[in-house]
């Protein structure tokens, strides 16, 4: 629900910017009011009055299907109106200017983009912003990726990187210790960072080493966060106040907006220890009627625990897939606002079998929580940026879900897929296997960015189509469409020879899959060497030079 905006520079390398209101949170909205436009702060202080067209939860909704099962189930929980575009796509209908108009999701996040921009440019005495690095879900598929690229270019941001954001938490975290030399060169301290946000779950492991960075391994849950718990709290209120009013607000969306309010408030009341209940009151809920509750931390307790149940399963997937026991854990860092619920850090450290003691239950809790993923984008910022000379610290991240490459069986693989390029840390010639029409190009887990390539003999313009793995089955939202894109080849001419073409693919710095660049390749034949002349004869021809010189 809330942004977070840092720049480069300053005492410590990165400040988080404040907003006109001197907050370094900045609400995720975008509200239409007549012919005006607010977004952030202006559009959080108009969000109860203007429900319907006050837009929020724009994560949930970017890179979308209409047909989506899990937007969908979304529908119910927001308080505007969200509508089918053609194509499947999503759009929000909003009351604009005594009409109505209908915008796609990428729109709306580009005008918060724009104007967590502007704030960044009056925080700099009016200087532009001129390179930027987005933090987004790790499990975010290649259409969401693609759908924010979209909304950063359409606000026109030069972005140099769409960065997962537990490995710009990593990168928070490691970026400085190694600046002071506290890793090893050769031996990895491994780091497990917990992140639960608003509305979404991971867990990651690292390794570190001096100047550098490797995510082994990542898993998520990407509906369990902090609006889980308030919808929770919510339902529970909403079964209250229709047993002793007999009136649902739950099917009322300016009174559920106000539920939703008052539940968050509540867990945040409920969230530091030694406070036993809260009491919570909302006026006017509906019906004219107002509604007071006191809420026990026992209950609440209560209300959230199959939520805390469903922690330890990704601690336990990322823990097996980078093949580490939990004691071999230097640490276990918690971001995100989500685990200050004392329950949650419970959930975490029982994963781990960390000793139960208060407050943080053996965790490590040195980062700031809602700011450590902006200050890890910032720093890769800066890092990429030609604008900024900063101390070298590479940042090697995961691949999130098996991809595929697959042809039509006529473009038979002439050689399989082999590394591509320096920059992807692979020898020329590491060959992946090619199955008939398709091959496994990227595997779960394997480091990127990285290209690599397939080279085909064909005599005409052929396809190539990128898509998840079946595998990937269980790890994608529910509902995700495998595919994720074709490309065309045009280089060799139709009628001609046969020819070898050369396909580069890559998994760049995004996550995006891509096409890269594709090359006709040419056999050429090497001269055979002269033969050595016999020792003999270099000595004649050796004296026969001399007398000549002489």
């Amino acid at each position: 629900m809330n942004a977070v905006i840092g720049k480069a520079g300053g005492r410590r390398g990165t400040t988080i910017l404040l907003n006109e209101n001197s907050n370094r949170l900045n609400p995720a909205m975008v509200s239409f009011n007549g012919a005006q436009r607010f977004v952030g702060e202006g559009a959080a202080s108009i969000a109860r009055s203007n429900y319907k067209n006050t837009i929020h939860s724009l994560k949930r909704l970017i890179g979308r299907k209409w047909s989506d099962p899990e937007l969908q189930a979304e529908i119910p929980r927001l308080s505007f109106t969200v509508v089918e575009m053609p194509g499947d796509k999503v759009g929000v209908k909003v009351a604009y200017n005594d009409g109505e108009k209908t915008l796609c999701v990428e729109h709306m996040v580009a005008m918060l983009l724009c104007k967590l921009a502007d704030v960044a440019a009056k925080a700099s005495d009016g200087v532009a912003v001129a390179d930027a690095v987005v933090a987004v879900p790790s499990w975010f598929t290649d259409a969401h990726r693609r759908a924010m690229k979209n909304a950063c270019e359409i606000a026109g941001l030069h972005v140099l990187r769409l960065l997962n954001e537990t490995t710009a938490a990593a990168l928070a975290y490691g970026a400085f210790k190694s600046a002071k030399g506290l890793f090893d060169p050769q031996k990895p301290k491994h780091v497990m960072f917990v992140d639960m946000g608003h509305s979404g779950y991971s867990a990651t492991v690292a390794a570190f080493v001096q100047g550098s960075l490797t995510v082994k391994a990542c898993a998520y849950d990407h509906n369990l966060g902090g609006r889980d718990m308030d919808w929770a709290i919510v339902e529970h209120l909403a079964a209250e106040f229709t047993k002793k009013h007999g009136h649902d607000p739950l099917g009322n969306k300016k009174a559920l907006l106000k539920l939703y309010q008052s539940a968050e408030r509540g867990k945040k009341q409920l969230s530091p220890l030694g406070v036993p209940e809260v009491l919570i009151t909302v006026e006017c809920l509906m019906e004219d009627l107002d509604f007071t509750y006191t809420l026990t931390l026992e209950k609440y307790e209560e209300l959230i625990a199959p939520l805390c149940a469903r922690v330890a399963a990704p601690i336990q997937q990322v823990l097996q897939e980078s093949g580490l026991a939990p004691d071999a854990l230097d640490a276990v860092e918690i971001v995100g606002g989500a685990t200050r619920v004392p329950a949650v850090k419970r959930a975490v450290a029982a994963a781990l079998a960390l000793p139960p003691t208060p407050p943080h239950y053996g965790l490590s809790a040195t980062m700031n929580a809602d700011e450590a993923v902006a200050e890890g984008a910032t720093l890769q910022c800066a890092i990429l940026s030609s604008r900024f000379k900063v101390k070298d610290f590479a940042v090697r991240d995961a691949v999130p879900y098996p991809v595929r490459l697959s042809w039509d069986p006529a473009a038979a693989a002439e050689a399989g897929a082999a590394a591509a390029d320096a920059d992807a840390a692979m020898e020329d010639g590491e060959d992946a296997a090619a199955e008939g029409d398709g091959v496994l190009l990227f595997q779960r887990n394997e480091e990127t960015p990285k290209t690599r390539r397939v080279t085909f003999r064909r005599a005409e313009p052929f396809t190539v189509s990128a898509a998840y793995d079946a595998s990937a089955q269980g790890l994608l939202p529910p509902g995700a469409d495998l595919a994720i894109a074709a490309f065309r080849v045009d280089g060799p001419a139709a009628g001609g020879p046969a020819r070898s073409v050369r396909v580069n693919v890559k998994h760049d710095l995004h996550g995006i899959v891509q096409v890269s660049s594709a090359q006709l390749m040419e056999a050429v034949e090497e001269a055979t060497p002269a033969p050595a002349a016999a020792p003999e004869e270099e000595k004649k021809e050796g004296g026969e030079e001399g007398k000549a010189s002489g």
